[in-house]
Protein backbone atom coordinates (compact mmCIF):
# COMPACT_ATOMS: atom_id res chain seq x y z
CA UNK A 1 0.00 0.00 0.00
CA UNK A 2 2.73 2.69 0.86
CA UNK A 3 4.47 1.52 -2.09
CA UNK A 4 1.49 1.81 -4.37
CA UNK A 5 0.94 5.82 -2.67
CA UNK A 6 4.82 6.47 -2.98
CA UNK A 7 4.45 5.61 -6.93
CA UNK A 8 0.90 7.85 -7.05
CA UNK A 9 2.82 10.83 -5.85
CA UNK A 10 6.30 10.05 -8.05
CA UNK A 11 3.48 10.04 -10.60
CA UNK A 12 1.74 13.31 -9.97
CA UNK A 13 4.96 15.06 -9.89
CA UNK A 14 6.66 13.33 -12.50
CA UNK A 15 3.22 14.08 -15.25
CA UNK A 16 3.63 17.95 -14.96
CA UNK A 17 7.12 17.94 -15.79
CA UNK A 18 6.84 15.35 -18.86
CA UNK A 19 3.74 17.54 -19.89
CA UNK A 20 6.13 21.02 -19.73
CA UNK A 21 9.01 18.65 -21.56
CA UNK A 22 6.00 17.35 -24.12
CA UNK A 23 5.16 21.44 -24.57
CA UNK A 24 8.76 22.62 -24.81
CA UNK A 25 9.46 19.94 -27.37
CA UNK A 26 6.14 20.64 -29.26
CA UNK A 27 7.01 24.43 -29.58
CA UNK A 28 10.78 23.89 -30.74
CA UNK A 29 9.75 21.50 -33.28
CA UNK A 30 6.89 24.36 -34.18
CA UNK A 31 8.91 26.97 -34.43
CA UNK A 32 11.88 25.27 -36.34
CA UNK A 33 8.82 23.85 -38.15
CA UNK A 34 8.19 27.79 -39.20
CA UNK A 35 11.51 28.79 -39.58
CA UNK A 36 11.70 26.09 -42.09
CA UNK A 37 8.89 27.36 -44.19
CA UNK A 38 10.02 30.93 -43.79
CA UNK A 39 13.40 29.41 -45.55
CA UNK A 40 11.18 27.58 -48.26
CA UNK A 41 9.48 30.74 -48.87
CA UNK A 42 12.21 33.03 -49.35
CA UNK A 43 14.08 30.60 -51.40
CA UNK A 44 11.55 30.37 -53.91
CA UNK A 45 10.81 33.77 -54.32
CA UNK A 46 14.55 34.31 -55.18
CA UNK A 47 13.89 31.63 -58.02
CA UNK A 48 11.39 33.36 -59.29
CA UNK A 49 12.80 36.48 -58.97
CA UNK A 50 15.88 34.90 -60.85
CA UNK A 51 13.88 33.45 -62.98
CA UNK A 52 12.35 36.48 -64.32
CA UNK A 53 15.71 38.40 -64.11
CA UNK A 54 17.19 35.55 -66.36
CA UNK A 55 13.67 35.82 -68.99
CA UNK A 56 14.36 39.84 -68.64
CA UNK A 57 17.51 39.46 -70.29
CA UNK A 58 15.94 37.35 -73.27
CA UNK A 59 13.15 38.75 -74.21
CA UNK A 60 11.92 42.08 -76.56
CA UNK A 61 11.50 45.02 -74.89
CA UNK A 62 7.18 43.95 -74.17
CA UNK A 63 8.50 41.14 -72.75
CA UNK A 64 11.65 42.27 -70.40
CA UNK A 65 9.10 45.05 -69.37
CA UNK A 66 6.35 42.26 -68.53
CA UNK A 67 9.16 40.65 -66.49
CA UNK A 68 10.84 43.74 -64.68
CA UNK A 69 7.32 44.74 -63.82
CA UNK A 70 6.22 41.19 -62.41
CA UNK A 71 9.43 41.35 -60.63
CA UNK A 72 9.07 44.41 -58.98
CA UNK A 73 5.48 43.29 -58.01
CA UNK A 74 6.64 40.06 -56.34
CA UNK A 75 9.46 41.33 -54.77
CA UNK A 76 7.21 44.40 -52.89
CA UNK A 77 4.84 41.96 -51.39
CA UNK A 78 7.98 39.73 -50.51
CA UNK A 79 7.67 40.70 -46.82
CA UNK A 80 8.96 37.52 -45.92
CA UNK A 81 12.58 38.52 -47.39
CA UNK A 82 15.03 39.89 -45.32
CA UNK A 83 14.34 43.55 -45.60
CA UNK A 84 18.16 44.76 -46.58
CA UNK A 85 18.26 42.45 -48.97
CA UNK A 86 14.61 42.33 -50.35
CA UNK A 87 15.44 46.58 -50.95
CA UNK A 88 18.49 46.07 -53.03
CA UNK A 89 16.72 43.62 -54.99
CA UNK A 90 13.59 46.34 -54.89
CA UNK A 91 16.05 48.86 -56.17
CA UNK A 92 18.11 47.35 -58.81
CA UNK A 93 14.84 46.30 -60.57
CA UNK A 94 13.67 49.51 -60.93
CA UNK A 95 17.15 50.81 -61.92
CA UNK A 96 16.78 48.21 -64.78
CA UNK A 97 12.77 49.23 -65.73
CA UNK A 98 14.13 53.27 -65.47
CA UNK A 99 17.28 51.76 -68.01
CA UNK A 100 14.69 50.01 -70.50
CA UNK A 101 11.81 52.91 -70.52
CA UNK A 102 14.47 55.49 -71.11
CA UNK A 103 15.87 53.28 -73.95
CA UNK A 104 12.41 53.51 -75.29
CA UNK A 105 11.70 56.76 -74.75
CA UNK A 106 8.83 56.88 -72.19
CA UNK A 107 9.94 59.18 -70.42
CA UNK A 108 7.24 59.15 -67.79
CA UNK A 109 7.27 55.10 -66.66
CA UNK A 110 10.94 56.04 -66.76
CA UNK A 111 11.00 58.93 -64.07
CA UNK A 112 8.83 56.45 -62.25
CA UNK A 113 10.77 54.32 -61.94
CA UNK A 114 13.68 56.23 -60.88
CA UNK A 115 11.80 57.27 -58.36
CA UNK A 116 11.18 54.23 -56.97
CA UNK A 117 14.54 53.15 -57.06
CA UNK A 118 15.89 56.06 -55.09
CA UNK A 119 12.95 55.37 -52.33
CA UNK A 120 14.75 51.77 -52.24
CA UNK A 121 18.40 53.07 -52.02
CA UNK A 122 16.93 55.21 -49.51
CA UNK A 123 15.29 52.19 -47.69
CA UNK A 124 18.19 50.18 -48.01
CA UNK A 125 20.34 52.59 -46.24
CA UNK A 126 17.88 53.44 -43.44
CA UNK A 127 17.70 49.85 -42.56
CA UNK A 128 21.96 49.35 -42.58
CA UNK A 129 21.86 52.70 -40.28
CA UNK A 130 24.06 54.81 -43.17
CA UNK A 131 23.13 58.57 -42.15
CA UNK A 132 20.25 60.13 -44.41
CA UNK A 133 22.67 62.95 -45.48
CA UNK A 134 25.07 60.37 -47.07
CA UNK A 135 22.26 58.22 -48.38
CA UNK A 136 21.02 61.56 -50.34
CA UNK A 137 24.23 62.16 -51.44
CA UNK A 138 24.60 58.81 -52.73
CA UNK A 139 21.25 58.80 -54.57
CA UNK A 140 21.75 62.45 -56.34
CA UNK A 141 25.73 61.14 -56.96
CA UNK A 142 23.71 57.50 -58.99
CA UNK A 143 23.27 59.73 -62.44
CA UNK A 144 21.34 58.65 -65.37
CA UNK A 145 24.60 58.26 -67.08
CA UNK A 146 26.05 56.06 -63.77
CA UNK A 147 22.91 53.91 -63.93
CA UNK A 148 23.30 53.04 -67.48
CA UNK A 149 26.95 52.20 -66.87
CA UNK A 150 25.93 50.04 -64.17
CA UNK A 151 22.72 48.24 -65.40
CA UNK A 152 24.63 47.36 -68.59
CA UNK A 153 27.17 46.12 -66.52
CA UNK A 154 25.23 43.64 -64.49
CA UNK A 155 23.25 42.80 -67.44
CA UNK A 156 26.35 41.97 -69.21
CA UNK A 157 27.40 39.80 -66.23
CA UNK A 158 24.62 38.09 -65.88
CA UNK A 159 24.12 37.25 -70.00
CA UNK A 160 27.48 35.71 -70.57
CA UNK A 161 28.97 39.13 -71.87
CA UNK A 162 26.23 40.02 -74.22
CA UNK A 163 23.65 43.11 -73.72
CA UNK A 164 20.17 41.54 -72.96
CA UNK A 165 17.86 41.02 -76.04
CA UNK A 166 15.57 43.73 -76.22
CA UNK A 167 18.61 46.31 -76.97
CA UNK A 168 19.68 44.17 -79.93
CA UNK A 169 15.82 43.95 -80.91
CA UNK A 170 16.08 47.95 -80.68
CA UNK A 171 18.64 48.77 -82.43
CA UNK A 172 17.57 46.01 -85.56
CA UNK A 173 14.73 48.45 -85.34
CA UNK A 174 16.40 51.19 -84.95
CA UNK A 175 13.89 52.56 -82.07
CA UNK A 176 17.12 53.03 -79.18
CA UNK A 177 16.33 56.35 -77.76
CA UNK A 178 20.50 57.36 -77.18
CA UNK A 179 21.06 58.24 -73.64
CA UNK A 180 23.79 59.71 -72.11
CA UNK A 181 26.06 59.12 -75.09
CA UNK A 182 26.97 55.49 -75.95
CA UNK A 183 25.13 54.63 -72.56
CA UNK A 184 21.59 53.37 -74.93
CA UNK A 185 23.26 50.12 -74.94
CA UNK A 186 26.28 50.08 -78.26
CA UNK A 187 28.32 47.29 -77.29
CA UNK A 188 32.02 48.30 -76.32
Amino acid sequence: MRLQMNARRFLIILFPMLLVGAIAVGYKVRQLSCRRLTEIRQEEIVRQSEELMRSYLQGDVDHARECLQKNARLLEEATVLEPIGRALLLHLTYFHLYVLEKRVGNEAAAEAALIKAQYWVLKKAELMGVNVEKAMQDIRDFTGERIFEYIDDLDRRHNNGKEPAYIRDLREKGNVVPEQGDAAGADK
